[in-house]
């Protein structure tokens, strides 16, 4: 699997919250990682979340030599509590970072399987020939609202608390962290992206952008732009990841 990635202001921002990492080489134990990591927060404490979640993730990460195949989910787990602990308490220590926080979703690849490590609204999302499905679980407060059939997706959409999320890195002392395992299958190719792409177009919308692009790269290019073109209220930052590049 190889990826690529960029993040983009959007049409409406004048700084970008968002931090993305990509390595299809080894990160300590792990074959490749990529991130993506939307912060929120006054002054400059987005951006400041979610380029430290990154640099402590990383960083716990790669003190370790090696690792099973049944410990890459632990691992990946522990190393976002990790970085939670350290970016709540640089926002503890420093008032103008107060209550600074981030989402985090976190992806590798190892003997044909996807592991990711999640919090927030950011996605990850497979690609396949049946369609687009999503993997990880928005942490908002309308998504507990659509599980709970209060609202329907539809009505999600444009709910005014539809930014609220209910778990972040950071924000606060302890952090609970969804964990992922998928299978991989011949042909497949995966999104991750900031909700600066998933509340600018549906999912139908994303699989057909996608669908018509020539390659990995081009997709980003034209998932951005789409996004830019429906409104852009946010950043924006996507990955892709497939096989060979294609």
């Amino acid at each position: 699997m190889i990826g690529f990635g960029k993040t983009d202001l959007g049409s409406a921002r004048n700084n970008n919250e968002d931090s993305i990492f990509v390595s299809n080489e080894g990160v300590g134990p792990l074959e490749n990682l990529y991130i993506i990591s939307d912060g929120m927060g006054g002054h400059n404490a987005g951006e400041v979340a979610s380029g430290k979640a990154i640099e402590f993730f990383v960083a716990h990460i790669s003190e370790f030599e090696g690792v099973s195949q049944e410990g890459i989910a632990e691992l990946m787990t522990t190393a976002v509590r990790h970085a939670n602990r350290c970016v709540h308490n640089i926002s503890c220590s420093d008032a103008n970072l107060s209550g600074m926080g981030t989402t985090f979703t976190a992806a590798t690849f190892a003997d044909g399987k996807l592991y990711i490590a999640h919090l927030g609204d950011s996605r990850a999302y497979v690609v396949r020939p049946q369609g687009i499905r999503q993997i990880t679980e928005d942490h908002t407060y309308v998504n507990d609202l659509v599980r709970a059939s209060i609202i329907s997706d539809e009505q999600a959409r444009t709910h005014h608390l539809r930014n609220v999320i209910t778990r972040a890195l950071g924000s606060e002392e302890h952090c609970e962290v969804d964990a992922y395992v998928l299978n991989v299958q011949e042909g497949d190719r995966f999104l991750m992206c900031s909700d600066g792409l998933s509340t600018m177009l549906e999912d139908p919308a994303i699989e057909a952008t996608i669908a018509e692009s020539s390659g990995l790269e081009s997709a980003i290019i034209q998932l951005i732009n789409a996004a830019n073109e429906s409104g852009g209220y946010d950043n924006i930052s996507v990955i892709m990841i497939g096989e060979g590049g294609a």
